[in-house]
């Protein structure tokens, strides 16, 4: 079975060169916008995501592939459409979850950290 890369692996180095290149944009305008604690903090958080995710995600793969073995109804078939119809389940489900984070009291408990920065620049996004 052909396995996909983790393109956020690919992304990280982006996001550390335009984190550098905000952080360097910021100072010369003097904005403040960018404390080292709070960006320290920001960044723990989401390593400690990767890493827990790692986890997390191979208990589902796993539960996924039981679930597909033995009780799934149909199968979508490798074709252009099929992509898209998946691209926009996903984003779709994403929606949700990410509304459900912000409304539900259990999920707000892990998505809370992503809003805890007093500034909103890169590293709080990462």
């Amino acid at each position: 079975m052909h396995q996909f890369p983790n393109i956020i692996l690919y992304a990280i180095p982006f996001f550390i060169i335009a984190m550098v290149v905000e952080v360097v944009y910021t100072v010369r305008l003097n904005l403040k916008s960018y404390q080292t604690k709070d960006s320290v903090t920001s960044l723990s958080m989401g390593i400690g995501n990767v890493l827990l995710g790692f986890t997390s995600k191979a208990i589902v793969i796993a539960a996924f592939y039981f679930v597909y073995d033995n009780f799934r109804l149909f199968t979508i078939p490798v074709t252009w459409w099929s992509f898209v119809l998946i691209f926009f389940a996903d984003d779709f489900s994403y929606y949700w979850f990410h509304r459900i984070s912000h409304q539900c009291r259990l999920f707000w408990a892990s998505h809370v950290v992503h809003h805890s920065s007093q500034h909103y620049n890169l590293s709080t996004a990462l």
